[in-house]
């Protein structure tokens, strides 16, 4: 799985997808640990973005489809779930333009931040 970072902070999906850890690179401490998600839910993308002081990345929910979802990088809270029905699962993130894009099952998505 892929890392997000800013500044001096990193943050990591591990755990196959059902964890995310952020960490302080100056004093290589861990600041949290949480679950990427709740009721069978974990990270299905191969990416966590980092914009706006949000982390985002791409969930699998318990019935098949998939979501954004939206956590404050500060604490790990969420702060938004987008669904994407239909749209696939294995998906890469990159930010750019004020946006987050999603592309995945050959279609590009742009949500803005």
């Amino acid at each position: 799985f892929m890392a997000a970072t800013h500044d001096d902070r990193m943050w990591v999906v591990s755990d196959s997808g059902h964890t995310i850890q952020a960490v302080d690179l100056a004093n290589n401490q861990v600041l949290w640990t949480r679950p990427a998600g709740r009721h069978k839910t974990y990270v299905s993308s191969n990416h966590i973005v980092w914009a706006n002081h949000q982390l985002y990345t791409v969930v699998r929910m318990k019935g098949g489809d998939s979501a954004l979802a939206v956590m404050r990088a500060s604490d790990g809270r969420d702060a938004a779930m987008i669904p994407m029905p239909g749209f696939g699962w294995h998906s890469l993130l990159s930010v750019a333009d004020g946006r987050v894009l999603i592309s995945a099952a050959g279609a590009v998505r742009a949500f803005g931040l």
